[in-house]
């Protein structure tokens, strides 16, 4: 059972992380700065946890002697979520990309656990299970669906090619965090120790989302990292703190994937995420306007539990 409430936390974090994120990135007018500002504070933190010696007494860093180079890949796929997330969400809004990410995150969650990739238990796709992602991913849209996506229908559109790119991008950040949380969770069992595989990622992470905004300053200068108006509000310490975030997601999803398995995992992170994302909603969280939880939002809730308990079933 904690294991499970383990990945609801974690996709209760996730929404908690955005908001955050998106405070910070109005005032550095920078979501690569602020992906920098992220990583590092997720990096600073774990590293004192690490030296603290929670978890990491009995690590075991031999054991990736003449592992798998992907091995080392959960903190690149961080990056990729974070960067298609911010390139994604402006062109398509925010209801079809968390549509699009959700059936990308399912079905590859679905299709490590039945084939065994990144060297997780193998559980077989059975009619059961995938009847269960079908009902996860419709109720993902009844919670989601704003009425964004029927007005857009009715606009021209213009950049049809170019949308498929953006839903492409959406669908593959979806494949990364199902990735991310298949690798981290073989990296802790290898280790044997769920902090230390939570720094490697941060820090491999830190390294890429720097080398990329670092490449940006060189070739296309301050506006193409700065890429908005800096916000006019004054700095507050818990701007930076969505790094705090990040290893709650993180760090919680690598002690539960080898035990829960890649797609139980991921249908336990959105619950966390639906639901915390309409708390945040109707509370007003920092600065979001207030919205009423509506009756689909609730029966979506109520669909995407039962699609999680069809896939607990095996």
């Amino acid at each position: 059972m904690i294991y499970y409430l383990l990945g609801i936390i974690a996709g209760f974090a996730t929404p908690t992380q955005t908001s955050v994120n998106g405070k910070l990135r109005e005032k550095t007018g920078s979501p690569y700065i602020t992906s920098v500002v992220s990583f590092v504070g997720a990096a600073l933190i774990m590293l004192i946890i690490v030296l603290a010696g929670f978890d990491s007494k009995d690590v075991n860093l031999h054991n990736t002697h003449g592992a798998p180079l992907w091995i080392w890949a959960g903190g690149f796929c961080g990056v990729a979520i974070v960067m298609l997330n911010i390139l994604c969400l402006p062109k398509l809004g925010s209801a079809r990309t968390v549509m699009l990410l959700s059936f990308g995150q399912i079905m590859t969650s679905l299709i490590i656990d039945h084939f065994g990739m990144f060297r997780v238990p193998v559980i077989e796709m059975t009619g059961i299970r995938f009847a269960g992602a079908l009902a996860v991913i419709a109720g993902v849209i009844l919670v989601s669906y704003d009425g964004d996506i029927s007005r857009k229908k009715r606009e021209k559109k213009s950049n049809q090619k170019s949308n498929i790119i953006y839903i492409a991008g959406a669908v593959l950040c979806g494949t990364s965090a199902a990735i991310q949380v298949a690798i981290n969770g073989t990296l802790r069992t290898l280790i044997n120790s769920g902090t230390v595989a939570t720094l490697i990622s941060m820090s491999v992470g830190l390294s890429a989302v720097s080398v990329i905004t670092l490449a940006l300053f060189v070739f296309r200068g301050k506006r193409g990292v700065i890429i908005s108006d800096k916000g006019s509000f004054k700095f507050k310490p818990w701007m930076a703190s969505g790094g705090v975030f990040a290893i709650i997601i993180v760090l919680s999803n690598a002690f539960t994937a080898p035990v829960l398995g890649a797609g139980m995992v991921t249908v336990t992170n959105l619950i966390g995420q639906m639901s915390g994302g309409l708390v945040y909603d109707a509370m007003g969280f920092l600065g979001i306007e207030k919205r009423p939880i509506k009756a689909p939002e609730v029966l979506g809730m109520i669909v995407i539990v039962g699609g999680a308990a069809l896939i607990a079933l095996l």
